[in-house]
């Protein structure tokens, strides 16, 4: 049975990385990441026109996680509270133990490494605390970074490469 209580939110550090909640001040960082074209490349995310669809986003996200239907880390470098990205399980299917991973990162810091430490985390909190069996990535076939993120972190592709969205898998060892 999947553990899908997020109440006390739980926060996570890495190395060089807090995974926090996001918060209503968070709204405009967030605003600028969600609408970076570097960002939106690969996703069908909704764009945000403004700040405040933002903060509304934010409120629903808070919403979901109360109510145990998905979860939104805030990434945060250690020595700074500014968000540079989200990480997030959503699409859960609690009677499948199963849940989609989601993230996106400030493109200025593409290339470092942090996003790996944080699906590592992500993954590891998903398999220990919620009881996940399955975690699933659908991403874009072109966006090889992400790609060769998930595959060094053991997710194999389940999907035809003729669609341009792929879908990997990580199963509970």
């Amino acid at each position: 049975m999947l553990n899908l209580n997020f109440n006390p939110f739980p926060v996570i550090d890495t190395e060089r990385l807090v995974l926090r909640q996001l918060a209503a001040a968070d709204a405009a960082e967030l605003f600028y990441i969600r609408t970076h074209p570097d960002v939106l490349r690969y996703t069908n995310m909704a764009v945000h026109q403004n700040v405040a669809q933002t903060q509304a986003y934010i409120e629903l996200i808070l919403g979901n996680e109360l109510r145990g239907e998905s979860i939104m880390w805030a990434m945060t470098l250690k020595d700074d509270p500014k968000i540079i990205g989200t990480i997030c399980f959503w699409n859960i299917e609690p009677e499948n133990d199963l849940a989609e991973i989601g993230y996106i990162l400030d493109p200025d810091l593409h290339g470092k490494g942090l996003m790996g430490e944080a699906v590592s985390a992500v993954v590891a909190y998903g398999f220990d605390a919620m009881k996940l069996q399955t975690i699933i990535a659908e991403l874009h076939k072109d966006n090889l970074a992400s790609v060769q993120l998930l595959i060094r972190r053991g997710f194999v592709k389940k999907s035809s490469s003729e669609d341009p969205v792929v879908i990997y898998t990580l199963d509970r060892n």
